[in-house]
C-alpha cells in the first residue's frame, strides 16, 4: 500500500509541478524570444475604448507587470528597468500602437523593444485583455520619473 500511495503521490506532485511551470510559461512569456511563433487569433487592437480599466489593473498584476515597471507603472529604476507606461511616456502613443508593444513587443515605430520584454501574443493574451490594460494605462497619472536605458 505504501507503494502505490508514494507513487500516486509521486505522480501528482509531478502534474502539479508540469501545470505549475506551464503556467509560468504562460504568465512570462517564451523568455522574450521575438522570432517564436504568435498565435493568428490575437490581433493588434487598433482602438480600445471600450476597454475596462478595473480589469486591466487586474490583468496587469496577473502579468507582473511591476517586476519591470514598477508598482505604480512610472518606471523600475532598479533589477530589470522598464519604462514608465503613464502618461508621460505613452501620452503621445495610439492605442494601437500601445497594443503592438504588449502583444508583440514592437515599440511606436515598429522597432522591436528590448528582449526582456514578453511577446503576450505568444503568452496567449487577447485583444479583450490587451484594451483593458490600455484603458488602465491611459487611467494613471503622470509620473515624471528617469528610467535607465537597459537595452543594449
Amino acid at each position: 500500500m505504501t507503494t502505490q500511495s508514494g507513487s500516486f503521490f509521486a505522480r501528482a506532485v509531478g502534474v502539479g509541478v508540469f501545470f505549475s511551470m506551464a503556467a509560468l510559461a504562460g504568465a512570462c512569456g517564451p523568455g522574450g524570444n521575438p522570432d517564436a511563433a504568435a498565435p493568428v487569433d490575437a490581433a493588434a487592437p487598433a482602438d480600445c475604448s471600450s476597454g475596462d480599466a478595473a480589469a486591466g489593473r487586474v490583468a496587469v498584476g496577473m502579468r507582473a507587470c511591476a517586476s519591470c515597471h514598477a508598482a505604480d507603472l512610472g518606471g523600475a529604476t532598479t533589477g530589470t528597468p522598464g519604462p514608465n507606461l503613464t502618461s508621460t511616456n505613452l501620452g503621445g502613443w495610439s492605442d494601437q500602437q500601445i497594443t503592438s508593444a504588449i502583444l508583440d513587443g514592437e515599440d511606436e515605430a515598429g522597432d522591436r523593444l528590448c528582449t526582456s520584454m514578453t511577446r503576450f501574443r505568444i503568452a496567449g493574451m487577447n485583444g479583450t485583455e490587451v484594451c483593458n490594460i490600455v484603458a488602465h494605462l491611459r487611467s494613471l497619472d503622470p509620473i515624471a520619473r528617469e528610467v535607465p536605458d537597459t537595452c543594449m
